[in-house]
């Protein structure tokens, strides 16, 4: 079971717009954590689509990111507002690398989009409330994308 009261949750990708070209996010430590859950959010998308959105991971956190197979998706300019949930497992010892990070590249027009991830850390480890971070994103409604489980 997850507990959300001890779940951190980290701002990964401040809002920003993209415009022909690519924004990576901060690197998220998922030392000790069972599960990470990244919450991409977009706002308007110009005519032309993201290209590619996807979350890579690293041995380092400054190390050389690879891409995550499964994680990414890719939006239409009919896409505004809605969100890509990817969830990560770390409860299988080794299949995973220790640091997360996410890429979105756009087309020639503007994309608005922001990122968040959840970590869950494992059984056992010490927690409080302090841990929330970020704090509850709760009152708003939008329509699901795609919901990714690698």
């Amino acid at each position: 079971m997850i507990n959300l009261l001890t779940t951190q949750n980290f701002q990964v990708l401040e809002p920003v717009v993209v415009n022909g070209g690519t924004a990576t996010a901060f690197y998220v430590d998922t030392l000790g954590a069972d599960w990470v859950r990244i919450v991409l959010l977009t706002g308007a998308i110009g005519a032309s689509n993201i290209t590619k959105y996807i979350v890579t991971e690293c041995e380092t956190s400054g190390g050389s990111y690879t891409d995550i197979t499964g994680s990414g998706a890719t939006f239409t300019a009919t896409d505004d507002g809605k969100i890509v949930i990817t969830d990560v497992d770390y409860r299988s010892k080794g299949t995973r690398k220790r640091f997360l990070s996410v890429t979105v590249t756009a087309g020639a027009t503007d994309c608005l989009v922001a990122a968040l991830a959840m970590v869950s850390p494992k059984p056992g480890t010490p927690t409080s409330t302090s841990n929330v971070g970020a704090g509850c994103l709760g009152g708003v409604t939008k329509s699901v994308l795609a919901w990714n489980q690698v």
